[in-house]
Parts: C-alpha cells; structure tokens; sequence
C-alpha cells in the first residue's frame, strides 16, 4: 500500500514479514523536525493515529523531544531508539500497536531508493504456504 502522497516517500508493507518492518521511509534531509512533520502527514488515517515516534539519533543532525504538526492537538513527542535498532524509525499508535519502518538514508541515490520503496510493497511469499510443484 503507497500513501496518498508520493512525494512523501513513504512505502508500507502489505504484508509483515518474521522480521515484522511494517514499511519504509526515504526523507529528503537529516533534519528530523522538518522531516517528520512529513511523515506524520502522509501517515495513512486507516493505520492509527501517531502518538510518539522513536528514532535512532545518529541518522539525524538534531534531536528534538516534540514537534509541532499542523493540525495535531499538541506536539508530537519525539523519543530515542538503542543502538539495536540502527536506521529504523518506530511509530506508536494511540491503540498501543507500534510500526516499525526501516530508514532509507536521505542520501540515497534515486534508483537505491525506489528499489528499497518497491520491495517494501511486494507481498513477502508465506513460509507456510504449500509450494506447487511442477512436473
């Protein structure tokens, strides 16, 4: 599923995988507080509403602790990941449920991009599947 905006650069998966990334995003700068404003905007209504988004500071060259989003009651408050999960951005959602994207570098040439984005949105083939078997 693509958001409404491409330009956002925004790819979710249709389906999660075992290593359970639920997307990708590919921000045009490092400078968080204007990037993710972004994010949150294109942030598809059906998949929850953001409440916090972690990330992992040394993608970035700022740390904010909140940001101001239009429309949004309130800033959205801005947290730190462990050096466990480099590159990766997680969203939590008012529910309690959280997204998990993987981070395209901003500096990203535009096909490393794009190929990143597109295989992000295909189906992962199911483990339990039966495999046909061909004569």
């Amino acid at each position: 599923m693509v958001t409404r905006d491409p330009a956002a650069r925004l790819a979710l998966a249709r389906t999660v995988g075992r290593a359970d990334v639920h997307g990708a995003w590919w921000p045009r700068g490092r400078v968080l507080e204007r990037e993710v404003v972004g994010l949150f905007l294109a942030w598809p209504p059906e998949e929850g509403l953001i409440c916090r988004v972690d990330y992992w500071p040394p993608d970035w060259t700022d740390a904010p602790v909140a940001v101001a989003v239009p429309g949004r009651r309130g800033p959205l408050r801005l947290g730190h990941l462990s050096a466990r999960h480099p590159h990766r951005v997680v969203l939590r959602l008012l529910d309690g449920q959280r997204r998990l994207l993987s981070l395209v570098p901003s500096t990203a040439p535009l096909a490393v991009g794009v190929r990143r984005l597109d295989a992000i949105r295909r189906p992962q083939p199911d483990p339990h599947a039966p495999r046909r078997m061909d004569r």
